[in-house]
C-alpha cells in the first residue's frame, strides 16, 4: 500500500477512502493544505459539530521494499513524496508517487533481484552489437504493473531489437530502483496471502479485496473493494 486515506464527514455518513472522493466531496483548505473536516453538503447547510468527532487519517509509505518513510498528513506527503501528474485532464486531485523522493532516485541498495516479482525478469537491453548496454529492460508478466511501470520513466517497447518480443525499457541509472519496487509489490502480496492463511481462510488472488476477498473495482494503480471500500494497491 502506498497510501491510506480515511476521512468520514462528523454531521453525516460520508466517508472518502480515496483522494479522489476526498476532493469531490469534502475539499481542500489550501492554506493549511488539509483536507476539510465536514462534506461540501453539510457545510453548506451549516450543520454544527463537536470538535472531537472529526477523523481525519491520510498516511503515506515507501513502496520500497526496505524503506522506512512513512509520513502523515498532505504537506509532508507533496514534501516527502511528491505529486504525480492529473490522472486525466480536468482532473482535480493528484496522487503521491509511489516511491519516496529518495528511492526514486537512487532505488534501496539493499532490495535484491532474485527477490522480485516472480516471473519478472531484468536484462541489458543492447542496440548495437559491441557497444555498451546504456539501458535493460524489464520483461516477464507485466500487465498488472503496466501504469506503475510507466510512472516510474519505463518506456514500452512492442519489439526489442535484440530479441524476440515486447518489454520495459528503462534507462540504466534505474535499475535499482526498479528492482526495489517490485520486490516491495512481492512482499506486499506474500504478507497478505499468509495472513489469510494463518487464519484458516481461503488464500487470495490477486484482483479481489485482501480484506473480505470480495469483488474490486480497477483504479489503475490500486483497486477499490466493492463491497467493503477497502483500498489495496496493485
Amino acid at each position: 500500500m502506498a497510501y491510506y486515506v480515511e476521512i468520514k464527514c462528523p454531521t453525516c455518513d460520508t466517508i472518502a477512502y480515496s483522494f479522489e472522493v476526498m476532493m469531490s466531496h469534502f475539499g481542500i483548505n489550501q492554506w493549511k493544505m488539509k483536507p476539510y473536516s465536514q462534506c461540501k453538503k453539510c457545510h453548506e447547510k451549516n450543520l454544527n459539530y463537536d470538535k472531537k468527532d472529526k477523523y481525519k487519517r491520510i498516511e503515506v509509505a515507501c513502496d520500497s521494499s526496505t524503506c522506512t518513510v512513512r509520513v502523515n498528513g498532505l504537506r509532508s506527503m507533496k514534501e516527502d513524496f511528491g505529486l504525480k501528474p492529473y490522472v486525466t485532464q480536468g482532473a482535480t486531485y493528484q496522487e503521491p508517487h509511489d516511491l519516496c523522493r529518495m528511492c526514486r532516485s537512487v532505488g534501496n541498495p539493499d532490495a535484491k533481484e532474485v527477490d522480485m516479482v516472480e516471473g519478472i525478469y531484468l536484462d541489458n537491453y543492447v542496440i548495437n552489437k559491441g557497444m555498451a548496454s546504456r539501458s535493460f529492460i524489464v520483461a516477464g508478466p507485466t500487465a498488472p504493473y503496466l501504469e506503475l511501470l510507466r510512472d516510474i520513466g519505463g518506456r514500452w517497447i512492442k519489439k526489442l531489437k535484440d530479441r524476440e518480443g515486447g518489454g520495459w525499457v528503462f534507462q540504466m541509472k534505474k535499475k535499482r530502483m526498479v528492482i526495489s519496487i517490485l520486490q516491495r509489490r512481492r512482499n506486499i502480496f506474500e504478507e497478505e496471502k499468509k495472513e489469510h492463511e494463518e487464519d484458516g481462510e481461503e488464500a487470495i488472488t490477486e484482483g479481489t479485496c485482501p480484506k473480505c476477498g470480495g469483488e474490486t473495482d480497477d483504479r489503475g494503480e490500486y483497486l477499490i473493494c466493492k463491497k467493503c471500500n477497502e483500498l489495496s494497491m496493485k
